[in-house]
């Protein structure tokens, strides 16, 4: 078959998209998630850049090590022990973070929400093409046994069946990773502790991811 050459239509790489391509992918996926998805991306992002700041003392930046999300995972997951329950994020980080609105409550959050910032950190690196530390096997199997601790304990939620498009994870066009963390800062960003009176102040994010 005889194909016309256009002169004023340059011809596409098959193997690449070009930017405006990419940038209509983006647009489109945008459009289509839902506001309620996109304001729980942000929070995870936000608490992610928020205890990190706390608890390293520095800014948060991809690709995270693998033993910071192992840390993340027993500061937010309770086990057993001869004193009860406990988990490793020390009262004060605790505090801070609910104090600054990060954190709803004190204590260890629930396990579907721990479940849900894990793979909210994983879906990050993955768009960026990232060594990704959430699929380190220490990471799948401390998670794994995790579940299965709660579910000795009786406290994990009822599992409900999904329809195949509930069950997908959400696709991240990699323009919402630059302002996930914040609905007015223009990337993903890392809050720190600044000290006043006493008491941890938190300042205008500054871009990290």
């Amino acid at each position: 078959m005889r194909l016309p050459a256009l002169q004023k239509v340059p011809a596409l790489q098959p193997t690449e998209l070009s930017a405006v391509t990419q940038r209509a992918v983006d647009e489109l996926l945008r459009e289509g998630e839902s506001q309620n998805t996109l304001a729980s991306y942000r929070s995870a992002l936000r608490y992610w850049a928020a205890w990190y700041g706390i608890r390293y003392g520095s800014q948060i930046q991809l690709p995270v090590p693998t033993p910071c999300v192992l840390q993340f995972v027993v500061d937010h997951a309770e086990r057993s022990t001869d004193k009860g329950l406990r988990s490793e994020l020390p009262p004060e980080v605790d505090r801070a973070l609910v104090e600054a609105g990060y954190k709803g409550k004190l204590g260890a959050l629930a396990h579907n929400t721990l479940v849900h910032r894990i793979a909210v950190l994983s879906k990050a690196h993955q768009l960026r093409e990232l060594k990704n530390p959430c699929h380190d096997p220490r990471v799948r199997e401390l998670l794994s046994r995790t579940r299965k601790a709660y579910a000795k304990r009786g406290v994990l939620p009822q599992k409900r069946t999904h329809s195949p498009k509930t069950r997908c994870r959400p696709f991240w066009p990699p323009a919402m990773i630059r302002c996930a963390a914040s609905a007015t800062a223009p990337c993903c960003c890392l809050p720190g502790p600044v000290a006043d009176a006493g008491a941890p102040r938190w300042p205008e994010p500054t871009c990290s991811f």
